[in-house]
């Protein structure tokens, strides 16, 4: 009754977790409320967690898009801390010690799922982002969500963390194109020889990621195992 009809699939959630976020603030509730039926009923006690965390990237989404221009190539020191501060706030498990990279399937799958299983930290953003990150104009719109992308990245490098690129959610069919694209980043692929193995139109944030780790220094081992890749400063 309080929070009207947006918060309506938020009843898919068990008592006590609606009490906790609740206790929050609004801010939280609204935040939650924003994600879907399913990702509730599969993930709620966990989305409720980061609620609060949620409402604060939100609020420095809403910031960032109307502080003025936004040039991803001049950001203001305003832009830039709240860039920052989107990432951290966007950041899972941020006080555990490999961070986990791979391909975006959902919350169920892909990396995601890699992550969550181990307890590792992941970058996993509140849903509304991309949209709100929109009131920049398409091109602004990908620069700034890879800015916020590789701002998590650049934490997990600055702490000399471990990252493990997991080929969960790979299509069996794409594996050893994967493969080859991430081998050949760490022998100094360009852009359109990644873009030629992969068969795409431009880099995905994935490759985007792991190249950023390789001008850091970082060098890798494939861990059968676990079907990822390990990356370590040597």
């Amino acid at each position: 009754r309080k929070y009207g009809n947006d918060a309506t699939d938020l009843v898919v959630l068990d008592d006590d977790v609606l009490d906790y976020v609740m206790q929050q603030g609004d801010d939280a509730v609204e935040a939650l409320a924003r994600w879907s039926k399913e990702d509730l009923l599969a993930h709620g006690p966990a989305l409720a967690l980061r609620a609060k965390k949620d409402a604060e990237v939100l609020a420095s989404i809403k910031k960032l898009t109307s502080s003025g221009p936004v040039d991803p190539k001049k950001l203001t020191k305003e832009q830039q801390a709240l860039i920052e501060a989107i990432a951290t706030n966007s950041t899972q498990y941020a006080d555990n010690g490999q961070v986990v990279l791979g391909k975006w399937v959902d919350n169920s799958s892909g990396f995601v799922q890699t992550a969550q299983s181990t307890g590792s930290i992941h970058y996993n953003p509140h849903p509304d982002m991309w949209t709100m990150l929109g009131r920049l104009g398409e091109e602004n719109q990908e620069e700034v969500a890879w800015l916020i992308n590789k701002q998590v990245v650049q934490n997990g490098i600055d702490k000399g963390l471990p990252f493990e690129y997991t080929l969960n959610g790979i299509p069996t069919k794409n594996m050893l194109d994967e493969g080859n694209a991430v081998e050949a980043i760490f022998d100094g692929a360009t852009d359109t020889e990644i873009k030629d193995i992969l068969k795409v139109k431009s880099v995905p944030i994935r490759m985007k990621e792991l190249i950023e780790l390789k001008n850091a220094g970082y060098q890798y081992v494939f861990d059968e195992s676990t079907n990822s890749y390990i990356l370590m400063l040597p």
